[in-house]
């Protein structure tokens, strides 16, 4: 899974390098790059919101956060971690 600088993200298979599918969804948001988190792809930006996409490049939901998210969210030991651009650390889990 990518995100670009549009605000697109798209799934390439592993086998054929094609497109599986584009979402425009954050169209003209500035993203982070999208990380996979218990079977769904999560994926911050500027305006301090977290995304939430399924394999088949649904939107989910957005939950909003402290401040921007400018960095890509981290997945270590079965927790999902972001850092916002105001230092807090958001940690989800289970």
């Amino acid at each position: 899974f990518f995100s670009d600088t549009k605000g697109h993200i798209k799934s390439y298979s592993k086998s054929t390098g094609r497109v599986n599918w584009n979402s425009d969804t954050l169209e003209g948001r500035m993203l982070t790059g999208p990380v996979v988190y218990k079977k769904n792809i999560f994926i911050g930006d500027e305006e301090g919101n977290l995304h939430v996409f399924d394999f088949k490049g649904d939107y989910i939901s957005r939950i909003k956060l402290a401040s921007a998210v400018t960095k890509a969210p981290v997945v270590q030991n079965g927790e999902l971690l972001i850092l916002t651009s105001n230092g807090t650390l958001h940690i989800f889990s289970n």
